[in-house]
């Protein structure tokens, strides 16, 4: 699959009081594998039953990466609860309702990072330190269980992944379980002229991308 964006940086919405509370603290606290982040979903797109739905939900969460495990924690320490009112109008099974095969893409560039300070990039160029050490430990993973490492320079052109879960929401008190069943590695490639000059976008003078979908890669789970 191959699409052509110009890539636009996401504004995160009011949040401030629950993440920079964590901010200073975990710029203080790198441990190899672990990241804390913001995440955010549009809800249509990822689930089918309420595909006429506007509502983005928005996660704190911490990612525990483990490539030689082949595996991919997420444990949600704070959400945005406005969209649970539509998630609980799906289907119920034993005081849980069951979200399964979710997938949405996570982009690198958009301002995820409590360590970054929430801050967008408008080019890899300018991904920071904690952005990279997120990219590296995602290439690592993939190298692990792909030959697409083999194939295109990931550091330069590894810049979002498309995360295949299920979620387990509790009727009674809101809160979300992700588990993460599998990645889809997503190249993105400058469009370039015949003569290999970059070709950025004509309003926003942002570079413009070819993306490419790679092949989904399984991962375990505990």
């Amino acid at each position: 699959m191959i699409w052509l964006i110009s890539h636009q940086a996401v504004v995160l919405s009011a949040q401030e009081p629950v993440h920079n509370a964590l901010q200073e603290q975990v710029r203080n606290q790198v441990q190899e594998g672990v990241f804390t982040l913001v995440d955010f979903i549009d809800v249509a797109p990822a689930f089918q039953e309420l595909a006429d739905t506007l509502c983005t939900m928005e996660f704190l969460e911490e990612w525990i990466i483990q490539p030689a495990e082949h595996t991919l924690l997420k444990y949600v320490l704070d959400q945005d609860s406005s969209c649970i009112p539509l998630l609980k109008s799906l289907p119920k099974r034993k005081g849980s309702i069951s979200l399964r095969n979710l997938s949405y893409e996570f982009v690198l560039l958009d301002p995820h990072l409590i360590a970054s300070g929430n801050t967008a990039f408008p080019e890899p160029d300018s991904m920071d330190l904690p952005t990279r050490r997120l990219q590296a430990a995602l290439i690592e993973l993939i190298s692990n269980l792909s030959r697409t490492a083999m194939q295109y320079p990931l550091k330069d052109q590894l810049l979002s992944v498309l995360f295949h879960e299920d979620w387990s929401l509790d009727q009674e008190y809101g809160k979300i379980t992700k588990t993460v069943w599998g990645i889809t590695p997503v190249i993105w490639q400058r469009r370039q002229t015949v003569s290999g000059e970059p070709i950025n976008d004509g309003e926003t003078g942002l570079p413009v991308y070819y993306k490419l979908q790679q092949e989904r890669i399984n991962l375990r789970n505990p």
